[in-house]
């Protein structure tokens, strides 16, 4: 359940690095760039947190 938990922060990180080169690169004007690295965001963070509630539930 450790891996799932780290998964979660690669997909927060991936998603926040990609929103800040795209800003530097430009892309600030294609969605799906912005909303893509949004929703990796989200979705890391809802992974990081289930995965944290079952470790604490299997100790």
């Amino acid at each position: 359940m450790k891996s799932v938990k780290i998964l979660g922060l690669v997909l927060i990180f991936v998603g926040a690095i990609v929103l800040i080169l795209s800003y530097f690169q430009g892309w600030v004007n294609n969605n799906l760039v912005t909303a893509g690295s949004l929703v990796a965001m989200i979705i890391g963070w809802i992974v990081y947190i289930f995965a944290g509630k079952k470790c604490l539930e299997n100790n």
